[in-house]
């Protein structure tokens, strides 16, 4: 028996779309019901695109679905259209059972409302009574270790104590289909392990579980099958360890970026940029602690004179983590002309495991005017397991020390 079936089902955005008076509003909707909105043809109108183009697939009752892609792959959009929070432009969706859902870190609370009362309020929400969530109640709180908080209002709370009593509602209300999404990442290791383990103790009672993340060890120690998304589209379905696979393998990703973000004259031009490791293979994945090589290839119309280049490496949500620049180095590249290469190694790459994305620029010879430059249009990722949190590795030392008496 299918938990979840998905039937030829897209959905549409609008770039830049939003109404903050009734003025932008109105007009819109008058325009809509004049003119339609080309969901019958499925023809995309200005500033549209597609987040999924006509996305089939089943999942069986007890099976647990890693969604896995990059940033802009329509995971988390398939996640709301089960949830029911968007509806499909086409398609048809079905749902068989109870479903409960962690989309968004303190999705469904009110932040002035205690804990207890938003435990409340959610299980009201997913249909239960009041003594049903009694019998669960110490049972949610337990699990998410806020017993001195719960009394507190949420809107007090940290991203990491909304996670811990988002998932711990959702997962105690015995849902039949489970949705989560990478909001797990916010918790400690601790919970991060805690939450999986609950995971995999559902998995084996019998709960159908879909479940997004950028952590591929997660996936591969979770999920009975996997789903590879890139723009709305699926790559590669099946088991998890080919699927994970083929995903890591993967050429270097582009993220969905504005014409900011690329700068183009007629002097030079950034053809290319890839990542390899130190046999000189082009690799999209590496391990925590791997060499990377990031090579660009160049195409100059005119001699440079002693030009300066800039590398930043950036997280998923825009962090800068590092950044330099050949000048700063005081490595002088000297005059390039016609196509060149810029090779730059870094023999530890201690990222923790995600997906990075850097920006890569050639300036003048002062560094102060870009000639050319992309932004975050590509990246790689990194993998690893070393129990560690945050964004990077610290190489560190413990020392203990005893107390001399005199």
């Amino acid at each position: 028996m299918n938990a979840i079936e998905f039937k030829g089902v897209s959905k549409k955005f609008k770039k830049g779309e939003k109404f903050d008076s009734l003025r932008d509003l109105v007009p819109n909707m008058v325009k809509i019901i004049f003119q339609g909105n080309g969901k019958q043809n499925g023809e995309l109108k200005d500033k549209e695109f597609w987040a999924l183009k006509d996305l089939s697939f089943e999942v069986k009752k007890g099976e647990v679905l890693g969604i896995i892609g990059p940033n802009g792959a329509g995971k988390s959009t398939i996640l709301k259209l089960l949830s029911k929070i968007l509806k499909p432009t086409n398609g048809e969706i079905k749902i068989n059972g109870k479903l409960s859902a962690l989309i968004e870190v303190g999705a469904g609370f009110h932040e002035d409302l205690t804990g207890r009362e938003n435990i409340y309020l959610n299980g009201a929400i997913m249909g239960m009574k009041k003594r049903e969530i009694n019998e669960r109640f110490d049972e949610i709180v337990g699990f998410s270790e806020l017993e001195e908080f719960i009394d507190t209002p949420v809107k007090r709370y940290s991203s990491g104590m909304y996670a811990r009593l988002g998932f711990s509602v959702a997962a105690h209300l015995d849902p039949d289909v489970l949705l989560v999404d990478e909001v797990l990442s916010v918790g400690d290791m601790c919970f991060q392990a805690k939450c999986m383990e609950k995971i995999k103790n559902m998995k084996v009672s019998g709960t159908t579980i879909v479940f997004i993340s950028h952590n591929m060890e997660a996936v591969l120690g979770t999920c009975s099958k996997a789903m590879l998304l890139n723009k709305g589209l699926v790559t590669a379905e099946g088991q998890t360890e080919i699927v994970v696979k083929k995903y890591q393998q993967g050429t270097s990703y582009k993220s969905d970026v504005s014409e900011i973000a690329h700068r183009k004259n007629s002097i030079v031009e950034i053809k290319e940029v890839s990542f390899r490791d130190k046999s000189g293979k082009v690799r999209h994945a590496f391990k925590q602690g791997d060499t990377i090589i990031i090579r660009a290839t160049l195409g100059a119309t005119k001699k440079l004179f002693n030009p300066d280049f800039g590398i930043a490496f950036y997280d998923e949500k825009g962090t800068c983590l590092y950044g330099h620049h050949s000048k700063v180095d005081k490595y002088e590249i000297g005059d390039v002309y016609g196509t060149f290469q810029v090779e730059v190694e870094y023999p530890n790459i201690d990222f923790q495991p995600g997906n990075y994305l850097i920006y890569f620029g050639i300036y003048d010879s002062q560094g102060l005017k870009p000639y050319e430059y992309v932004d975050r249009q590509y990246g790689f990722t990194v993998h690893g397991n070393k129990g560690e949190t945050g964004l990077i590795h610290l190489p560190h030392f413990w020392r203990i020390g005893q107390e001399v008496v005199l």
